[in-house]
């Protein structure tokens, strides 16, 4: 989805309400432009996710149509003929020459003094023309100002990291609750409680609930061919990458030519890597490749893809 235009986006119907893992928008009223897509590195949103909050009020398109001078002109006029018309016949001294003129004076004095020009209708064709210029220039604007944010934010630094993985599914048990799964994006995410950026996994397993009965499982979905997250209650996973919790199926293990970190525990891309490794190839739990390597100038070294 990411580099394709969101459905529901080219007609907005609501308040913008980005995904998790996208990056902040540049203010809390900003909507996307007319074609506008995501950046495809952004990763996927979560499945079903509802990119208008209802309550806003979304943008009108169009322009009222203006009576013009002449139409009012016309209509006047008639009104004066009418009102005429109506005293002569009770005034039968008045003759159809005071009548004439009579007509013809209010038609050259009154019509003018009709504040057309002050209708508060939209702009005619050449201003909502311009108007949209304005708005395109206004938006190219935005975008300049959310890179030079993104500099500095380390929270949109963070989201515009490489993904480490592809779709993930994360299944969740509860006591007393239908175990439930969905499908979610693999990118990295910003975890604003501990100000820490997380790779995929770690993100989703930080919201499962502590404690006996709670179970959060993480897998990727090309390890779990044909896997139906609709299904209620949930399947379970046939390969799991990571868990949190009582859970009931195993973890699967971690393959014994993964390079391991200092915990013992295979390397992920993106996480750190000793200085000492520096320019050295890994290898995840996958069998993906990675090189310890500073890409993003952060002044550490990482498991970055080569």
């Amino acid at each position: 989805m990411p580099g394709d235009t969101v459905r529901g986006m080219s007609e907005p119907t609501g308040r913008w309400n980005r995904p998790p893992n996208w990056p902040a928008p540049p203010s809390a009223d900003w909507t996307p432009p007319p074609g506008w897509k995501p950046d495809p590195k952004w990763g996927n949103p979560p499945k079903g996710w509802q990119f208008y909050e209802p309550g806003g009020s979304a943008p009108v398109y169009g322009m009222a149509l203006k009576k013009s001078k002449t139409e009012l002109r016309i209509a006047l006029a008639l009104g004066v003929i009418l009102l005429v018309g109506i005293i002569s016949a009770v005034t039968s001294g008045s003759t159809s020459t005071t009548t004439t003129a009579t007509a013809t004076d209010l038609l050259t004095t009154a019509v003018p003094a009709a504040p057309v020009s002050e209708s508060p209708a939209l702009a005619p064709p050449a201003q909502a023309a311009k108007a949209r210029v304005d708005q395109d220039a206004a938006s190219k604007a935005a975008a300049a100002q959310a890179a030079a944010t993104a500099k500095a934010d380390p929270a949109s630094v963070c989201l515009m990291r490489p993904a480490q993985y592809g779709d993930l599914i994360l299944r969740v048990s509860d006591p007393g609750v239908p175990p439930t799964a969905q499908v979610l994006g693999g990118g990295w995410a910003y975890n604003h409680d501990t100000n820490t950026c997380q790779n995929g996994p770690d993100f989703l397993l930080a919201g499962v609930a502590p404690g006996d009965g709670h179970c959060g499982q993480v897998a990727t979905a090309a390890s779990n061919p044909g896997y139906n997250a609709d299904t209620s209650p949930a399947p379970l996973l046939s390969v799991v990458l990571v868990s949190k919790g009582n859970c009931d199926a195993p973890v699967a293990a971690a393959p014994v030519s993964c390079t391991l970190t200092g915990s013992g525990t295979c390397i992920r891309g993106g996480e750190f890597c000793p200085s000492a490794d520096g320019g050295q190839p890994g290898t995840d739990a996958e069998g993906r490749r990675y090189i310890c390597e500073d890409k993003t100038h952060t002044g550490r070294d990482h498991w970055e893809s080569p």
